[in-house]
């Protein structure tokens, strides 16, 4: 093991080589060309299943031809009987052959450059194409025809039942066996370009063990991944360890901002409550009111708000309230605030008068 604080140095990339070289010379078996170990070794027994949607039959390749080993009903039951054909210890390459009744064929016309991503393009209208879609078929689509003039291309398309495939795949994984290909036959016997394995299933097996060169570019190349994932590892755990502190002093920064709002609040609150206590109370604006007015002056109404008073009432004359009014030791600035209109009691006149407050005055 290799600590994750290790430092990347021309000597440690060097024991990696060096490592990369010892495993590969251990594994030279893989190196050996195919063509030799062929010859070194058996072939694998070549094993054909045609499958129509009655039954399964499974042919394997002899020296004269093909040879039926047997057929089997597509009931559960008649799978069973599929391992006393094929000889699963011998490894061969198994290669399916569906029947044209249980695919579907669509003729397609599309841009040229839907070339590039053509499996994604019929995957996406693959349900408006054919009555299957992209949960319940399996396709393939292969390029026909070029049209550089039009701009066009001309592909085939096929499509499969999911669960026909899956029950193909399945059946032979009971087996301890792997189809190396799920073909299309052809009326005339042949067998279609098409192979509905998903691109991941279609590679499986050991080819890029037949490439010498593959082996030793492939060690040496994870050897500096892991060197590299290493390296991000440590610079993965000081990012992580800075987020932490980061996260922490964001969140004092939140609480001084949290502490220093509060703060204004409260000095705005007692700023407001030392202009309210340095101005007259209601009862004293009453009193005042009271003292100023005339006996023939009437008030509807006295609303005191935040720094002023606001009266209404009836008066003979209101024009001379705001004399009366402007001589208050604890009201200022008295201005009408509406029209003055005549009332319906005669000889009186409808007011409406604004006052500002005065501070107390200190003793």
């Amino acid at each position: 093991m290799i600590a994750l604080d290790t430092p990347i140095t021309i000597p440690l990339i060097g024991q990696f080589f060096g490592r990369a070289w010892n495993w590969w010379v251990g594994e030279l078996k893989q190196a050996i060309p195919a063509p030799l170990i062929g010859r070194l070794q058996p072939p694998r027994p070549q094993i054909d299943i045609y499958v129509s949607p009655a039954e399964a039959i499974i042919s394997q390749r002899a020296e004269n031809g093909w040879e039926e080993l047997g057929r089997f009903g597509l009931s559960g039951a008649g799978e069973a009987g599929l391992g006393l054909m094929i000889d699963v210890a011998s490894k061969p390459d198994v290669h399916v052959r569906l029947a044209n009744s249980l695919v579907l064929r669509r003729e397609l016309d599309l841009p040229r450059v839907a070339e590039t991503r053509l499996r994604d393009v019929i995957g996406f209208d693959l349900d408006r194409l054919t009555p299957l879609t992209a949960d319940t078929g399996v396709f393939d689509v292969l390029v026909r025809e070029h049209d550089p003039a039009a701009g066009r291309v001309r592909v085939s398309l096929v499509v499969a039942k999911r669960q026909t495939i899956d029950r193909i795949i399945l059946a032979c994984e009971r087996l301890g066996v792997f189809p190396r290909s799920i073909r299309v036959a052809e009326a005339s016997g042949s067998v279609a370009e098409f192979n509905l394995l998903a691109d991941a299933e279609r590679t499986a097996g050991r080819r890029i063990w037949r490439r010498p060169w593959l082996v030793a570019a492939a060690a040496i190349g994870l050897l500096i991944v892991t060197n590299v994932v290493l390296a991000f590892e440590r610079e993965a755990a000081r990012v992580s360890l800075l987020s932490t502190e980061l996260a922490k002093t964001r969140k004092a920064s939140q609480a001084t901002e949290k502490l220093r709002a509060q703060l204004s609040m409260n000095q705005a609150e007692a700023r407001l409550l030392m202009e309210a206590q340095s101005q007259a109370g209601p009862l004293e604006v009453l009193q005042d009111l009271s003292r100023l007015l005339p006996d023939d002056a009437w008030l509807f109404a006295c609303e005191m708000r935040k720094g002023s008073v606001r009266i209404s009432g009836l008066a003979p004359s209101a024009s001379d309230l705001i004399a009366l009014l402007d001589k208050s030791e604890i009201l200022t600035n008295p201005r009408f605030s509406g029209a003055v209109t005549r009332a319906d009691r005669p000889g009186n006149e409808r007011f409406e008068i604004t006052l500002d407050l005065r501070g107390k005055k200190t003793k």
